[in-house]
């Protein structure tokens, strides 16, 4: 009867064991539960970190891509309007073409692309700095070019001025220096078996035609041989041509090419000179009024006139005069 009361005692231990492990059981599977939802916080926690990361890093790339277009038309802009870095320019503009398609193609980091672009950027500013220098120094140019052109053309126009007044000095002097012949005169000439030559009014005897004249005195002319130049006007307006070998022309005035009669070469030396000359009458002239001029470097020095006569042929005093015109 004492022994009963101990079997009940380890009858209840014994039940207490399944009980322990299924509340182990339910506090290891809690906790695992626990720690499965936590980590699958952090996992969702970092699958969204890496979305966000993912956004930011496709925003950035899209950001960069559009600076690098933005810089290529900049590129393309300063390339069109500066000749002298064109080559430069140009190499510059590929290396952004080069780092697009990279992005483009996932071949980027955006360290990397950023890195490029600013230090493409910085270049980019230089030539903007160059090219607004060589702006700057083409408009001083312009400017420069423009004050020039206007002195070039004032100077020319002085020269213009200095030239003309230059030629009219030129012309007054010319003027100046152009000498005169003074005295002027004609005499007609028979001439005798004996050569013996006696003044004649007479168209018909007249041999010889003398012309005489002065050379004034004249100290800025040029002391030299002069060429005179003789032309005896008939009375038909004719000139008596010449008894030289040449064709009997000479030019004065503004080059007017005419015939003389008479052609010498005097020494003049700034003093008065004498001087007469002959032409020699090899056909019977006209009567009438003849003009003669006198001509030196090509200018009118003076001029005269003389009148010869008719012949006229008597048959007796009491008889009427006949009048007979010898041409």
């Amino acid at each position: 009867m004492e022994e009963k009361p101990k079997q009940t005692t380890e009858t209840k231990g014994n039940s207490k064991i399944p009980l322990i492990i299924v509340l182990l059981l339910f506090l290891l599977s809690a906790s695992f539960a626990g720690m499965l939802f936590t980590e699958k916080a952090d996992l969702e926690t970092q699958l969204q970190d890496c979305e966000t990361t993912s956004t930011q890093i496709q925003e950035a790339k899209t950001q960069v891509i559009s600076e690098l277009e933005a810089m290529k038309v900049q590129y393309d802009t300063l390339y069109a309007q500066n000749d002298h870095l064109s080559e430069e320019l140009l190499a510059e503009r590929e290396k952004i073409e080069q780092l697009i398609q990279e992005a483009k193609n996932k071949n980027w980091t955006i360290s990397k692309l950023r890195k490029e672009t600013q230090t493409l950027r910085t270049i980019m500013q230089g030539y903007v700095q160059t090219i607004d220098s060589l702006n700057t120094l083409n408009e001083n140019l312009v400017v420069e070019k423009a004050e020039i052109t206007k002195k070039l053309g004032e100077e020319k126009s002085k020269t213009s001025n200095l030239t003309k007044e230059k030629a009219e000095l030129s012309s007054i002097v010319k003027i100046g220096q152009r000498l005169e012949a003074l005295g002027v005169m004609v005499i007609a000439q028979r001439v005798k078996s004996n050569n013996v030559h006696r003044e004649t009014s007479k168209a018909a005897k007249t041999n010889k035609l003398k012309v005489c004249f002065t050379l004034a005195k004249n100290e800025i002319a040029e002391a030299e041989t002069k060429t005179i130049h003789v032309r005896i006007i008939a009375p038909d307006a004719t000139i008596l041509p010449a008894n030289d070998d040449t064709d009997g022309k000479f030019k004065f005035g503004g080059g007017t090419s005419a015939y003389y009669s008479l052609k010498r070469e005097v020494k003049y030396s700034n003093t008065e000179l004498d001087k007469c000359f002959y032409y020699e009458v090899t056909e019977e002239i006209p009567a009438g009024k003849y003009i003669c001029e006198i001509y030196c470097d090509g200018a009118d020095i003076g001029k005269t006139t003389i009148t010869l006569k008719y012949l006229y042929v008597c048959c007796n005093e009491n008889e009427q005069q006949i009048l007979l015109l010898l041409c």
